[in-house]
């Protein structure tokens, strides 16, 4: 993050100004941080909804282990959708 733009042109920014670089970068951090919380909890909440979505033609499963698009394959559609015929 160090050798970012953005982050390059922040401290740069503050220094100018006569900020404290040290309260600035780490607010700067911080923000990164809950920027990237947040988006994981958008990509989880979307993940759930396009699941509770597409339950209806997938069928609901009962847990939550991943399966390959393979096992998916056959057990959706039977053995020849595997081999893509």
């Amino acid at each position: 993050y160090a050798n970012s733009g953005f982050y390059r042109q922040a401290l740069r920014f503050a220094n100018n100004r006569g900020l404290h670089l040290m309260r600035v970068a780490r607010t700067l951090m911080r923000n990164r941080m809950q920027w990237t919380l947040r988006q994981k909890q958008k990509l989880v909440d979307l993940g759930a909804r396009l699941r509770a979505a597409a339950e209806p033609w997938v069928g609901a499963r009962t847990d939550d282990a991943d399966e390959s698009l393979e096992a998916f394959a056959v057990r959706r559609f039977g053995r020849g959708a595997a081999a893509g015929g």
